[in-house]
């Protein structure tokens, strides 16, 4: 079983316009920001087209293989908007009309010309069994089916329904260290590479400045377990030159 320390997540984002450079995605870096706040870990980020098939492999692995999925796009009442139906497909399950949501639809566009409201009523049809979350204030639910969280690609739409799922995960928080060396990777690696053996529960990177006239490289050191942290700073402290360090912080 998994507890809530590890959840491990995954984000699809869905729609020919992000893999031509037609849109610059945003939804996927408000994603991962997010679930890092929320101590939730992103283990992987899928961008892909518009095409049910694929969406349906994509979603069924990502499902398979992680606590939580979050989808972007595909979600609305046009030709390109597939992303339900695919879902529909990866678990083997019907594809239908839900009454409720149609008459949301019609109380939300009932104004609109008849062909612009049977358009809309595209939104209403739902994989068999999918839930709905509603956020306060929100007029559109989350659908959710299984593990899958279905979200739209508009970008200011896709974050309000983020909170919405985020009021639903709980996971506890990452420990985060950076330390700034006046030094070159090069230098550093086989301490870098006897501390990444001896914590294995720490994460430890390397960022060298984008400045290739100035020595200076990043550390960072992050993990679940604050105590791993820190004896894998000190471990590094310890194997350093101090004039090396430019700067230590916690975050």
């Amino acid at each position: 079983m998994t507890t809530p320390s590890t959840q491990r997540a995954c984000v699809v984002l869905i729609g020919n316009e992000l893999l031509s450079g037609k849109i610059t995605d945003t939804n996927g870096p408000f994603a991962i920001a997010g679930l890092r706040a929320l101590g939730v870990q992103l283990c992987a980020l899928h961008i892909i087209p518009d095409q049910l098939d694929v969406i349906a492999r994509t979603v069924l692995a990502a499902s398979n293989e992680h606590d939580i999925v979050i989808t972007s796009g595909g979600v609305g009442p046009t030709h390109d908007d597939v992303t339900m139906a695919a879902v529909a497909q990866a678990f083997g399950v019907g594809f239908m009309d839900h009454q409720g949501l149609r008459q949301r639809v019609k109380d939300f566009f009932g104004d609109q010309p008849s062909r612009v409201l049977e358009a809309w009523m595209s939104v209403a049809r739902l994989p068999e069994g999918a839930e709905l979350l509603w956020g306060q204030d929100e007029p559109w639910p989350v659908c959710r089916v299984r593990n899958v969280h279905i979200l739209p690609g508009t970008p200011r739409f896709f974050e309000r329904q983020f909170g919405v799922v985020a009021q639903g995960l709980e996971a506890s928080p990452f420990h985060l260290r950076s330390i700034d060396l006046k030094t070159t990777e090069g230098h550093l690696a086989p301490l870098l590479t006897r501390a990444a053996v001896r914590f294995e529960s720490v994460d430890i990177g390397s960022y060298p400045s984008i400045n290739p006239h100035e020595r200076r490289v990043r550390v960072t050191l992050e993990s679940k377990d604050a105590s791993q942290v820190e004896e894998a700073a000190r471990f590094l402290l310890d194997g350093l030159e101090g004039s090396m360090i430019l700067d230590d912080v916690e975050q």
